[in-house]
């Protein structure tokens, strides 16, 4: 799924689209408040004459520099009375403090009988259909603004004595200010300008703005459904709460209700102007990781027809491993140059928008269940039938343009190009600078405060300090502990570097080795094409082998969306029957030392192996590998652990199989051949700085796949040949996800083919579970099922939005999910069996904790909780 906005959030990476113009020390400040003189945090104000706005911070307090003249003010914040004031700004910068009254209920509530429909429906009608319209009619613009994050993070108690921290020190603040500017060119193509920025590391590559991508008129608003959606009956329910007049407009203020919680959906304030259609302001909230998020839009009428968002109020609030996070972003949008599509571009509003406080009456008395009663028939585009054959003209003819450019194009067609430039002098501003530009003052606790307090201190310097280089030995100390414990990168030239991995997390221990020292090296030069070399050495102190490969890759044709690779590796080494490892060499370690469970069974090889990989479209991808080995069988060797030692022994480093009763592995030669095809009917791509990414797609993956052992080649026997399809689809509504994979495949021509070639299956016998929901078993033993023969895998989950403990909303905002499986294989010499669990995630599902039971046909074979952790363990 696209970008959700709560890691925009959360990393505080979100930032908007615009400057804000200094004027020197002339305009307006002050600080609005409510009737009984309580701030406002987060009022919109709006400056008629200049399309410049600003957004009170979380003490009601704004200031906006003006240049002298006379102004039209509005001030205004969801819930509470519009005002406006004509200002006129001199030299000095001006006070004016402001009280915004409650909003009044101007509509009596109506009575609803269960056959009526609730006259926010034919609204949000017409909303929607307009909808179309705003999406199309910008042909383009450009706009500046300030933008300001603020982060709040409470570290608890706990984490406070493990680290040493003072009790001031528990709360640490993010502050960061940007202003920048953004061209925008329809239907798909964004520049953002970075004019000046401050924030505490300087990376510019966060800098990019992902939320101008959509607006609520989008189906498909910051990754969910919008509630002006062509569907958005079928997920929301809406009431009309409110009906007031702004100026000359007559506003709807409708509830919006999820008709399901989901990270898909909102719920909140949708405010709707009576004739244009167009959207007033909004607020809405949805669940997102680590928390729940408010999206809260201000807009003003830019000319007679475009409503634009003038304010952006984003906040998320959650948890994170103990953590309360709390992020503020706040946009102020100014100075809008906008460009209409001449061929949409008329004005929709009805001729009677002056509207008439008499007409309220008529309102009430309007019939619910009418969409053309005389309260909601004001629909005056020019025509309802002439706008939709605009639209599907203008359609017709993008469409027309995109595949002629696809036809000229080397490259696959972007559905969204971005590209970002950052002045030389951004980082260097001063505190006077920012004092001329920033609109939304900060606040005490943004100026700093807690563990951000040596990053700004205005006081002595406006910059950012750097960290100081260590001189002392405590240097050499962390350059030994990370060569040791961490591993090390060492730069032995601009374009060269050498990753040496870590001594620890390479120590192994297996029964055919014992203990097993490894280190492996990478050495990558980056020219315009990339080349890598690696080595690995090994040595067993049990068996007294020592081991060793090594490798040469090189990546050609490279982009973000494709990196076409060529490599030779070679060597003699150790390895699992399964490729794929199913067992991790860690957990592997754990059980044989403190279970007495030697779960991995090895064998060895010296190879040669030459593979590939092509990008033959963005839709069609081919890889290919061809590799001549020598195999041998592999004993135990050691028989040490801690634990059990006179309890039970440890098994053979021969596999079971049903199959295959008794296995013995030849000493041999083979030539093995290997090919795939991936095929996706649909891919989407943006670009960014002139490099494509891909988008994850909704269409299914097919691959088609070949594997076959050549005889004859020097001294090879094996002679087999294997076909096999994947099927692997995923998608993710807001009633409920699921994901599906069928694997299924044949081996045929089988003059001589030995265990080490038989088809093997990713099963799990361990409480840690390596990979996603959608590769492995859970029950199953490793190699008991593997065959020479026919099979068929599947693998399904679903995902509920509500099920057991997602029904309450505190599981969801902390960032868990439930999940369902149901796995089957059966082969040519084994039962049906079948697995099925139940599954609690967090962080994406990138965690989860499962419980899982097992059957060979219809007979019960176990019971297993399983700890899913992607991460390789």
């Amino acid at each position: 799924m696209p970008l959700r906005p709560c890691i925009w959030l959360f990393c505080s990476l979100l930032f908007a689209i615009l400057e804000v113009q200094a004027f020197g020390q002339s305009g307006i400040k002050g600080q609005i408040g409510d009737e009984n003189g309580n701030p406002i945090a987060f009022a919109s104000v709006y400056v008629k004459e200049t399309q410049t706005g600003t957004i009170t911070n979380r003490h009601g307090e704004y200031q906006l520099h003006l240049p002298k003249g006379n102004y039209t003010i509005k001030y205004q914040h969801l819930g509470y009375k519009s005002e406006k004031k004509q200002i006129a700004v001199d030299e000095q910068l001006r006070t004016v403090n402001i009280k915004l009254a409650a909003q009044a209920l101007q509509l009596p509530a109506f009575i609803v009988s269960s056959g009526d429909e609730d006259p926010a429906y034919a609204i949000i009608r017409k909303a929607v259909a307009a909808a179309k319209y705003y999406r199309l009619v910008i042909k383009s613009y450009q706009a500046r603004a300030y933008v300001k994050t603020f982060t709040t993070m409470e570290v608890p108690g706990y984490m406070r004595k493990l680290s040493e921290l003072e009790e001031e020190d528990t709360t640490g603040y993010f502050v960061r200010e940007t202003v920048l500017k953004t061209h925008y060119i329809a239907p798909n193509t964004w520049k953002t300008h970075i004019i000046s920025t401050r924030n505490n590391d300087q990376d510019t590559n966060q800098l990019m703005n992902d939320f101008v991508i959509k607006t609520i008129y989008d189906p498909d608003f910051m990754g969910g459904v919008s509630p002006l959606s062509a569907k958005t009956f079928r997920y929301y329910k809406f009431r009309l709460e409110n009906t007031f007049i702004e100026g000359d407009n007559l506003i709807h203020k409708i509830k919006v209700t999820p008709k399901a919680k989901s990270k898909l959906t909102f719920r909140g304030k949708l405010y709707i102007v009576e004739g244009s259609w167009g959207v007033h302001s909004f607020s809405l909230s949805t669940l997102a990781y680590p928390g729940e998020v408010t999206l809260k839009q201000v807009f003003a009428p830019i000319d007679n027809t475009i409503w634009f968002p003038v304010n952006h109020n984003y906040q998320l609030e959650g948890n994170l491993f103990g953590l309360d996070i709390s992020s503020q972003y706040l946009a102020s949008l100014s100075n809008y140059n906008i460009k209409l599509d001449t061929e949409l571009a008329y004005n929709i509003k009805s001729e009677a928008a002056q509207i008439d406080t008499t007409g309220l009456g008529d309102l009430n008395n309007a019939k619910t269940n009418n969409e053309d009663s005389t309260a909601f028939s004001e629909i005056n585009f020019k025509s309802l039938k002439d706008f939709n054959k605009a639209v599907k003209k203008i359609k017709k003819e993008l469409k027309k343009k995109q595949r002629k450019e696809e036809k000229t194009q080397q490259e696959p067609a972007a559905s969204f190009i971005a590209s970002k430039t950052v002045d030389s002098t951004a980082f260097e501003r001063d505190s006077a600078y920012w004092e001329q530009v920033r609109p939304i003052p900060l606040s005490k606790e943004e100026k700093t405060t807690g563990l951000m307090k040596k990053l700004y201190d205005e006081e002595e310097s406006d910059t950012i300090k750097s960290p100081e280089v260590d001189t002392t030995g405590s240097g050499i100390f962390q350059s030994i502990y990370s060569t040791i414990i961490t591993g090390r990168r060492q730069f032995l030239g601009k374009k060269l570097y050498l990753h040496l991995g870590s001594l620890v997390t390479n120590t192994k221990f297996n029964t055919v080795e014992g203990l097993a020292l490894e280190l492996p090296a990478t050495l990558t030069f980056l020219p315009e094409r990339k080349y890598e070399l690696s080595a690995n050495i090994r040595y067993g102190i049990n068996s007294k082998k020592l081991y060793w490969k090594t490798g040469l890759n090189k990546d050609y044709d490279i982009d973000s969306w494709q990196t076409n690779t060529i490599s030779i590796k070679g060597g003699k080494y150790i390895s699992q029957f399964n490729d794929n490892e199913p067992i991790a060499t860690f957990t592997n370690t754990l059980y044989t030392l403190f279970l007495r469970q030697n779960h991995a069974k090895f064998y060895e090889k010296e190879f040669v192996l030459l593979e590939g990989k092509k990008q033959l479209s963005p839709k069609i991808l081919l890889n290919g590998s061809s590799e001549y080995a020598r195999r041998r069988s592999l004993h135990n060797q050691s028989n040490y652990s801690f634990f059990y030692k006179d309890k039970k022994d440890f098994t053979s480093n021969l596999p079971k199989n049903i199959e295959q009763k008794e296995i013995s592995i030849k000493n041999e030669e083979a030539f093995i051949v290997k090919a795939a095809l991936t095929y996706r009917p649909t891919q989407k791509f943006m670009k960014r700085n002139g490099h494509l990414t891909l988008i994850r797609s909704a269409y299914p993956i097919i691959r088609i796949k070949y594997s076959g052992a050549i005889p004859g080649i020097f001294n090879t026997r094996p002679d087999w040949h294997r076909i096999e399809a994947d099927f692997e689809h995923q998608s993710q509504g807001v009633f409920l996800g699921y994901g599906i994979r069928i694997n299924a495949g044949n081996t045929f021509a089988k003059k001589d083919i030995s265990f080490t070639d038989f088809k093997h299956f990713n099963g799990n016998q361990t409480l840690f579970q390596k990979s996603n929901s959608l590769e492995a078993f859970r029950l199953l033993d490793y190699y008991n099922y593997s065959t020479s023969g026919a099979w068929l895998n599947v693998k399904s989950i679903v995902k509920p939005n509500k099920f057991l403990f997602s029904q309450f909303p505190a599981v969801s905002l902390l960032g868990f999910s439930e999940y369902l499986c149901l796995n089957y294989l059966r082969t040519e010499y084994s039962p049906n069996y079948w697995e099925a669990g139940y599954g609690l995630g967090y962080v994406q599902n990138q965690m989860a904790l499962e419980a899982f039971t097992s059957w060979d046909e219809l007979s019960f074979q176990g019971f297993g909780i399983r700890l899913r952790l992607e991460l390789g363990i």
